[in-house]
């Protein structure tokens, strides 16, 4: 799960249609690592990119289910045809679209 503390896809949507900073899009900071570990998920939590291919290889390999939280910015634009409708739309970039590079 990648998490970046926000309602992120009402935030690009707010700086697709409006001008200036989004509002109400930012959430509570919430460990979904623990969230899934209470329900019984063996769990692994992301939070720097030296972190990723250890983290990711060793969920990967254990048995069963797992949950991995990845943390990212909260102007992180989530893996989609975001993007590409932004152009289409507005007919340039998005201000500062980031994707998760932690």
């Amino acid at each position: 799960m990648f998490n970046n503390r926000s309602h992120g896809r009402v935030r690009l949507g707010q700086r697709m249609d409006f001008d200036g900073e989004p509002f109400g899009t930012d959430i509570p900071s919430i460990d979904f690592a623990a969230w899934m570990a209470a329900m019984g998920v063996r769990t692994y939590k992301i939070e720097r990119s030296d972190q990723v291919e250890p983290v990711l290889k060793e969920a990967l390999s254990t048995p069963g289910a797992v949950g991995v939280e990845i943390m990212c910015h909260s102007d992180e634009v989530p893996a989609s045809r975001v993007s590409r409708r932004w152009v289409t739309r507005v007919g340039r970039p998005p201000a500062r679209p980031r994707r998760c590079t932690l």
